[in-house]
């Protein structure tokens, strides 16, 4: 369901903290959007794909030992429709980063072994999921 724009414009007038936090939320939401329309236009596929397994592990990551193990469940297919990529190139790529030791996948399971290397390949962050989790303990999506 959706909330009528001119009830969300009044309450947002009437509070500020509120107008605040969804126009942070908005923010974001920008954000993220201008940065996967620049990768898809200037980043390979490998470094693409890279960025979503780091993006994915912040959200929906499990910390086990110094390994994220991610609780969301995609098909080649469909983290080849995120990065906008084809499935035979998707399964390939994962074929090297396995290969190269930085992920373990099943089917539909996903592991990463090494999140700081796989970090450093695309000149990122370390994830902050890495240092923040407790060991087994799920971050909500809702808080990422």
């Amino acid at each position: 369901m959706m909330v009528p724009t001119p009830y969300i414009r009044r309450l947002m007038s009437r509070n500020a903290d509120l107008a605040f936090e969804v126009t942070k939320v908005m923010g974001v939401r920008r954000f993220r959007i201008e940065m996967r329309l620049k990768n898809l236009l200037f980043v390979s596929n490998r470094d693409r794909l890279i960025h979503l397994l780091l993006d994915l592990a912040e959200q929906f990551g499990v910390v086990r030992d110094s390994a994220v193990q991610l609780s969301i469940r995609l098909s080649h297919q469909e983290l080849a429709n995120l990065i906008g990529s084809t499935r035979e190139t998707v399964t390939i790529l994962i074929g090297q980063l396995q290969a190269e030791g930085m992920i373990e996948a099943g089917r539909m399971k996903m592991k990463l072994n090494s999140p700081a290397r796989l970090a450093s390949c695309v000149h990122r962050a370390v994830p902050s999921i890495v240092s923040m989790v407790p060991q087994g303990r799920v971050m909500s999506p809702a808080f990422a």
